[in-house]
């Protein structure tokens, strides 16, 4: 492992959960961690990513999170210190964003809590490291609006009268207001869902008015108004309004589901859930 990820771990973990977790190294852990201090007068070879004011904010919202615990919450002994530097080592390069350096805090402190150290799973800083600031921030919203349900989504269709149909806009995903681009949006969904922490169907199962809000969009409006003025301008051309219905697409929506994946709740209530 590299020596930089002992000396980052170190910098970053407060000193009373330090030495309580010295203690149980001295104990039963044959020094591990006790090594990993002495590493911390090492001179550190990445200062791009492990800067100073890095090291104390991520140290500030560790020691934040822990503070929030009960002395009796927590357990020091069969800490995993290799999981704790495979953190380190899949999220350096990701923790330019606060989004990520708070999943990334989150994971840290849970891997020391009774209720929540065992359920960590070492392919959630894998994860993590794969997210954008979006996905993580889209991710959040999800479940906090939506911890254990599905949601609406759609796809926006353009469709001709003898039913073929181009789709315009795909996983349409309207929960975050800060950001109105659809594509990028798509994007994120479409991550998420690549890495198993959403579940997209086909299939609907509430009332049609769950689906206004993708209706009152401004890209649906907009290519309502395109349409029917296209439509318009046929019918000012004499084309007979049969003809004219038979050439011009109409604007529809796929309306499909969406929920968090098994693996997707327990990754969203470790990384985001706070005591």
């Amino acid at each position: 492992m590299n020596p930089d990820d002992f000396k980052f771990l170190s910098t970053i973990i407060p000193e009373k959960i330090k030495e309580k977790l010295l203690d149980s190294s001295a104990k039963s852990l044959g020094g591990t961690f006790g090594d990993l201090v002495e590493t911390a007068t090492a001179p550190l070879s990445i200062p791009l990513h492990f800067t100073s004011a890095l090291s104390k904010s991520l140290k500030w919202k560790i020691d934040n999170k822990f503070s929030k615990y009960k002395e009796e919450e927590l357990e020091f002994k069969d800490i995993n210190i290799q999981q704790l530097l495979k953190y380190v080592n899949d999220l350096k390069y990701s923790l330019d964003s606060e989004e990520i350096q708070n999943m990334f805090a989150n994971l840290i402190v849970k891997s020391f809590v009774k209720e929540d150290k065992y359920g960590l799973h070492p392919a959630f800083s894998a994860i993590v490291s794969e997210l954008s600031p979006l996905d993580a921030k889209n991710l959040a919203i999800i479940y906090e609006k939506y911890p254990s349900e599905s949601f609406a989504i759609v796809d926006y269709k353009a469709v001709a009268p003898n039913g073929s149909y181009t789709t315009l806009k795909q996983n349409v995903f309207l929960e975050n207001k800060d950001e109105n681009d659809l594509d990028v949006q798509t994007l994120s969904i479409e991550n998420l869902e690549r890495l198993k922490l959403l579940f997209i169907t086909n299939s609907f199962k509430w009332e049609d008015s769950e689906y206004n809000k993708f209706r009152e969009s401004s890209f649906f409006v907009e290519k309502q108004l395109d349409y029917n003025e296209m439509k318009e301008i046929w019918r000012a051309a004499k084309v007979p309004n049969d003809q004219v219905e038979n050439w011009v697409s109409d604007i529809q929506l796929n309306k499909k589901t969406c929920e968090l994946t098994t693996f997707g709740r327990l990754f969203c209530a470790l990384c985001f859930k706070e005591n």
